[in-house]
């Protein structure tokens, strides 16, 4: 690794620790003595590329950080017409998929149960890892998906914008 390369990921480990954010890339040529920021920039783009930093977009300021600064979450929601139901619900966001699948599974067989005590006949129920829908030919639905996001992990433990 270029010893640049190596000041920067130590100033941003450093940052990120201190703020709970990633440092500009004025930021990071001030702490490792560097004048020129297209310096950094250069830098920076040649590190996303060996997977030794990840940045977000241009428009996402104080996105540069650590791959081990990020974690994946599972997130559960789902949407429903059912006789007097109708909604959108997120219902979690869980670190393991295996969780998001039991609450999706769960949730899906007692909303399904619910309309059908209610009238509703489900002629199509199809589930799979992320999706656990029900419908019937009278506009009834039960739809519950589970989408996968990456998170920022901030010093403290809490998540930041999904990225």
């Amino acid at each position: 690794m270029k010893k640049r390369h190596s000041q920067i990921q130590e100033f941003v480990k450093s940052y990120y620790q201190d703020n709970g954010c990633g440092p500009t890339t004025r930021e990071i040529a001030e702490g490792i003595g560097v004048k020129s920021t297209s310096t950094v920039h250069r830098s920076i783009s040649q590190m996303e590329r060996l997977g030794l930093i990840v940045k977000g977009s241009h428009s996402q300021p104080r996105s540069v950080r650590l791959p081990d600064q990020e974690q994946t979450v599972f997130v559960l929601y789902g949407h429903w017409h059912t006789p007097g139901d109708d909604g959108a619900n997120v219902w979690g966001v869980f670190p393991k998929m295996e969780d998001s699948q039991k609450l999706m599974y769960s949730t899906g067989e007692i909303m399904v149960e619910e309309a059908v005590d209610a009238g509703v006949e489900f002629n199509d129920i199809k589930t799979s890892e992320t999706m656990y829908a029900a419908q019937d030919g009278e506009g009834n639905f039960v739809r519950l998906y589970i989408s996968e996001h990456k998170v920022e992990k901030s010093s403290g433990g809490k998540e930041n914008n999904a990225v």
